[in-house]
């Protein structure tokens, strides 16, 4: 079996009306193959802060957001960034993550001058999963399901985070 780090995407509602699209980093195992030729179990998932090369995942999430009620075919998703989301952090944590954002931020800077500005967050997750080196992208089957299908980081991948936010 390979391990291959991924971004995990799927849509989340919250109790306050608002829709959100977030990404966070797993390891993905699979064989040779690849793990498209199965459903990636969210048992099978592991968090890539198990691995210490990519510690600076974590608790990394990247994240948006829209108001449940005017959601239209995903064009109102806004708020598109990275950040932490963690409840108890040390100065050394402090610093890891700040060299971690303004690493990410650098990159993503980079790659709009090439190829200009995002404008959505099926964009920004597809670019944030090609600046970190990512070899799947994970999209959640259904709201009520826990398996997702892995997507190779090229115009699949991309077309199925296009299709997940048009959907929500």
């Amino acid at each position: 079996m390979v391990k291959s780090l991924s971004l995990r995407v799927r849509v989340e509602n919250d109790c306050v009306g608002y829709k959100h699209i977030r990404g966070i980093f797993v390891w993905v195992d699979h064989d040779k193959r690849g793990a498209k030729q199965a459903d990636c179990q969210h048992g099978e998932l592991e968090f890539a802060s198990s691995y210490g090369d990519t510690r600076w995942a974590n608790e990394l999430v990247a994240n948006s957001q829209a108001n449940t009620d005017t959601v239209n075919n995903g064009s109102d998703y806004y708020a598109m960034g990275l950040r932490y989301d963690c409840r108890q952090v040390d100065l050394s944590d402090c610093e890891r993550m700040i060299k971690t954002l303004k690493s990410l931020e650098g990159k993503l800077s980079k790659y709009d001058e090439k190829h200009g500005r995002f404008k959505t967050v099926s964009e920004f997750m597809f670019r944030l999963a090609i600046v970190t080196k990512c070899k799947y992208i994970l999209i959640q089957r259904d709201n009520w399901d826990y398996r997702y299908k892995a997507y190779d980081v090229d115009w699949k991948g991309k077309s199925a985070l296009e299709d997940m936010e048009k959907n929500s």
